[in-house]
């Protein structure tokens, strides 16, 4: 579809637990996704980002069930929003992680 009409500003992906596999079929980079993270598939989550920096430059961040309000006030590393899901915060109920490439947001990472 990227070929045919071109890279989507943002990709919205909620799938309960198959994001990972959908992110692998991404050829390349886009400048913003978003995923939903479930606390009891921590791996599906790494997973995500690990696709996603190999895609290029992502920085992250993550909001608590369908808030849409981001709880960290700094874009974060990959490492860093790995470790934010792990909280007590984040393990009592699902969410999304965010992610835009570094270049398309000049706001710094942490």
């Amino acid at each position: 579809m990227i070929d045919r009409f071109g890279p989507p500003r943002f990709v919205k992906i909620d799938c309960e637990g198959s994001e990972a596999p959908i992110l692998e079929g991404l050829s390349q980079a886009v400048s913003a996704v978003s995923f939903e993270y479930l606390p009891w598939t921590p791996d599906e989550a790494e997973a995500c980002v690990v696709r996603l920096l190999a895609l290029g430059p992502y920085q992250f961040n993550w909001s608590v069930g369908e808030t849409f309000q981001l709880q960290s006030s700094v874009w974060l590393s990959g490492r860093d929003v790995l470790a934010a899901l792990r909280t007590p915060e984040a393990q009592r109920r699902a969410g999304d992680v965010y992610a835009t490439l570094i270049e398309h947001d000049l706001r710094r990472t942490r």
